[in-house]
């Protein structure tokens, strides 16, 4: 992932990012034979544990209708996946271990895109960006 603290010069901290990114630089200067880094996407079974859609009261008189409560991501992919790139990987360092980036990407799709797809499935979901403090607040080691 970008180191965001160097990206920003410093006005944006992303540790989540940044600190993978320290982690390539010390892989890249260890001198190892091969290494590979595998870059895993947003997963799609985020979506069915504890960033799971929500409901909330949208008027006093509307009822519930479903909210999904997260920050912006792009890359989505399935977890069970990730292990045949990994796999290959170790199998194929002559062509997968000389630095190589491999990412996992089952798609490359906004957040209202996802929406608006599981809303043509008969779904009512709408998208809302919590603001940092909640989103904090949300699971354990959750960037404060």
């Amino acid at each position: 992932m970008p180191d965001v603290d160097a990206i920003s010069r410093g006005k944006f901290h992303v540790p989540h990012f940044t600190g993978k990114a320290k982690v390539d630089r010390i892989v890249k200067e260890a001198g190892f034979a091969n290494h590979t880094f595998v870059i895993a996407p947003f997963y799609y079974q985020n979506l069915i544990g504890v960033l799971a859609p929500q409901k909330r009261l949208t008027d006093p008189w509307a009822g519930l209708s479903r909210l999904i409560q997260l920050c912006g991501a792009f890359t989505w992919g399935d977890i069970t996946e990730l292990g045949n790139i990994v796999a290959g990987a170790f199998t194929r360092p002559d062509q997968a271990g000389l630095g190589e980036y491999l990412p996992l990407v089952g798609d490359f799709m906004s957040f209202n895109e996802i929406i608006d797809m599981l809303n043509r499935h008969g779904h009512n979901f709408s998208f809302n960006q919590v603001p940092k403090e909640v989103f904090a607040g949300l699971f354990p080691g959750a960037p404060k």
